[in-house]
């Protein structure tokens, strides 16, 4: 496979190593990520109308807490992931849309057959985080999880179509763009440049991807994603690509729950291949995945061998 490095080292970057790359990176994350969560109190106190002592037990089944909470998490994305990014990419490298991968030309083809692939994996996800579900958790987590789950299903039920662009924006777009930015562009070239290795720096990459996310019931099939999303980039060297996979992923989820809400899809394709009994949706989903996992690389292995050449 392709494992070079995405992009050569600029005489500006080679001053900063991998490890004090990755601490810049990392303390700017931590700094915004504070003010992300005091843009969330803001919100929730003057569009919600909470005081803090009522946000610890708030209520997402009334509309303007609901709205509070998105519009803070849409704001809190941008000062979280994609303004570290910002900031590291000015003080670590002169070319930043370059070495972001933001001025990489993917194919149409590959950006097509990636997000199908994210699209026909459905079954295999939901058996993996099946099996993820059946490993012994401490209590305590898995009433994080419920908490977590249930503040999900407050985000997607009951959506009007206005919820339902709102929610694109912040579980599609914004969650797609910001940490793609932050994951790929960023971390997994610090990675991968620190290691000397690519499928390590994307492994790594992958597991640090769903750790923050810190929904443990889902932890392997999230780390398997962001995986995929870094193979995606290191293939195209376009970050382009991940961010549209990524969309589709989460765009689809939301667009899903909406339709089955509303009865229009016979099933709930977020159960789909969670069963025993559908175990032939998983065989035919994996058999899917692998081979336009193949084709992909392809195309891209090619596309390099004719730049080379």
């Amino acid at each position: 496979m392709n494992t070079e490095p995405l992009m050569p080292q600029s005489p500006f970057q080679k001053s900063f190593s991998p490890g004090r790359s990755f601490l810049i990176l990392m303390g700017l994350f931590l700094l915004c990520y504070v003010f992300a969560n005091i843009i969330g109190i803001l919100c929730l106190s003057w569009i919600g109308g909470l005081s803090v002592f009522q946000m610890q037990t708030m209520d997402l089944t009334d509309p303007k807490v609901l709205l509070a909470v998105q519009v803070g998490q849409i704001i809190g994305a941008v000062f979280a992931f994609i303004l570290p990014v910002i900031i590291y990419s000015i003080i670590t490298t002169e070319n930043k849309a370059e070495e972001l991968g933001l001025k990489g030309k993917p194919k149409v083809l590959t950006m097509v057959l990636a997000g199908v692939l994210m699209l026909c994996a459905g079954p295999l996800i939901n058996y993996i985080t099946m099996l993820n579900g059946k490993l012994p958790f401490p209590d305590f987590i898995i009433h994080f999880q419920e908490s977590a789950d249930k503040e999900q299903e407050a985000f997607l039920k009951g959506q009007s179509v206005a919820t339902l662009i709102l929610n694109i924006c912040m579980i599609g777009i914004m969650a797609a763009v910001g940490e793609e930015l932050f994951f790929r562009s960023a971390m997994q070239k610090i990675l991968i440049k620190w290691t000397d290795n690519a499928h390590i720096g994307i492994l790594l990459t992958g597991i640090i991807f769903s750790a923050v996310h810190v929904e443990f019931l889902g932890f392997f099939p999230r780390m398997l994603m962001g995986m995929y999303l870094g193979y995606l980039f290191v293939w195209t060297k376009s970050i382009w690509v991940p961010m549209f996979v990524h969309f589709v992923n989460n765009g689809s989820a939301v667009l899903f729950s909406f339709l089955e809400e509303r009865k229009i899809l016979p099933v709930k394709i977020d159960e789909l291949g969670s069963d025993k009994s559908q175990i032939g949706y998983v065989m035919i989903s994996t058999v899917i995945v692998v081979v336009l996992l193949f084709i992909i690389y392809r195309i891209e292995n090619k596309k390099a061998e004719i730049v080379v050449s």
